[in-house]
């Protein structure tokens, strides 16, 4: 009998071996593969809790500089933004028109935060300023599919309906993490100016006794904090708040000495349910609660 191996037998052996070398080549790619996704996705993270755990050193012309660059270009349109919502009730109004124009204002000024360089050690800044920018390009693809939704379906836009929409929430929640971020570091300026200041901490439930002890900045960046993660977007800024509720807690603490005791979380939601808050609320008693405060000389507390 011929033992020796047929050309049929040779060639099936031959692609076994081939197809065991490609599963074992193919295996300790997807290995390789997997383990350096996993190294990546953790390096970020890292990255990520350094950042928010190291904000950085600030001098108050980078805040000032952040100001002008990043934070106004971006008000600008929420003003913009608030402004055409209002509008949206009217019956006369052109919605397609006022929401396009919107749409090329988040494009336009989100070119310009992008462009803006800032100081490599100003961690919370560099933060902010990505937070404010992504907040801009998802308003502007938000607004581009409202838009063309409302045209292929003719239906009508109102403000409840497009502030519902998917992207435009994403972009309010993203705005807010920007000025959380923006807010804290004024906070980790002011504490360059005076070393004791502290903060009320949001998970302990400050009272409005801690609150009045605090500084001007400890508090905005509490109100800040609040408006996270509350998901409160308002036309008004923190300062506002802040204003309202240091007005609220001196009429308060003149009537009865345990209204110190209460909550400054239930109290903000007193003043939020009742509409109590108003932009430029800050700009009006400025002069008479703030005098004594280390304040950076920001156009929107200076002006």
């Amino acid at each position: 009998m011929n033992r020796n191996p047929t050309k049929m037998q040779f060639l099936f052996s031959m692609s076994f071996l081939f197809t065991l070398i490609l599963c074992i080549a193919a295996f300790f790619y997807g290995v390789k593969y997997g383990t350096d996704q996993t190294e990546d996705k953790y390096s970020k993270q890292m990255q990520q809790w350094y950042a928010e755990s190291h904000p950085g050193k600030y001098e108050q012309q980078d805040l000032v500089s952040f100001y002008h660059n990043v934070f106004w270009p971006y008000r600008e349109f929420e003003i913009r933004w608030f402004d055409t919502l209002a509008k949206l009730s009217s019956n006369h109004h052109n919605a397609v028109d006022s929401l396009s124009k919107l749409q090329h204002t988040a494009q336009e000024h989100y070119k310009r935060i992008t462009l803006v360089a800032l100081p490599k050690d100003a961690t919370d800044l560099t933060l902010a300023q990505a937070n404010y920018a992504a907040s801009l390009l998802r308003f502007h693809d938000g607004l581009k599919q409202i838009i063309r939704t409302s045209s292929q379906q003719n239906s009508k836009l109102d403000a409840a309906h497009i502030q519902q929409q998917t992207p435009i929430k994403e972009a309010m929640k993203l705005a807010l993490k920007g000025q959380q971020q923006y807010y804290s570091s004024m906070l980790v300026w002011s504490r360059t100016q005076d070393d004791t200041i502290k903060q009320p901490s949001l998970k302990s439930k400050a009272s409005l006794e801690q609150w009045q002890a605090s500084s001007f900045a400890a508090k905005n960046k509490y109100i800040a904090d609040y408006l996270y993660h509350q998901g409160v977007i308002k036309p008004y800024l923190p300062q506002d708040l802040t204003a309202r509720l240091d007005q609220f807690t001196k009429q308060a603490s003149r009537s009865s000495a345990a209204a110190n005791k209460k909550s400054v979380d239930l109290t903000i939601k007193q003043l939020l349910s009742t509409n109590s808050v108003h932009a430029q609320d800050y700009s009006r008693v400025k002069g008479k609660l703030y005098q004594m405060d280390n304040i950076p000389l920001l156009p929107m507390f200076v002006e």
